[in-house]
């Protein structure tokens, strides 16, 4: 008599950047574009953060935040660690 069993089997694989976030320069009413990328098991989800708070899109001047990049415009210079 033969017996045969099915078992399913979940890898989680760690998020790792396929893409670094690098330093970018950018001057005052300019443009500047942020890419991230990463891959794991299950997806990572990207998300976008100023000093340590979630990203909200109205308080910014934003043309794009799909594919994992984030288009600013119209920036402005403001001290460290006090952004709008």
């Amino acid at each position: 008599m033969a017996v045969s069993h099915v078992m399913m089997m979940m890898f989680v694989v760690p998020p790792q950047f396929t893409e670094m976030p690098r330093d970018l320069e950018v001057t005052a009413n300019g443009r500047i574009v942020l890419e991230c990328e990463a891959e794991g098991i299950p997806t990572p989800t990207i998300s976008w953060k100023i000093n340590n708070t979630d990203f909200h899109r109205q308080l910014y001047t934003v043309m794009c935040l799909v594919c994992n990049h984030l288009l600013l415009m119209r920036t402005s210079i403001a001290p460290p660690g006090e952004c709008p």
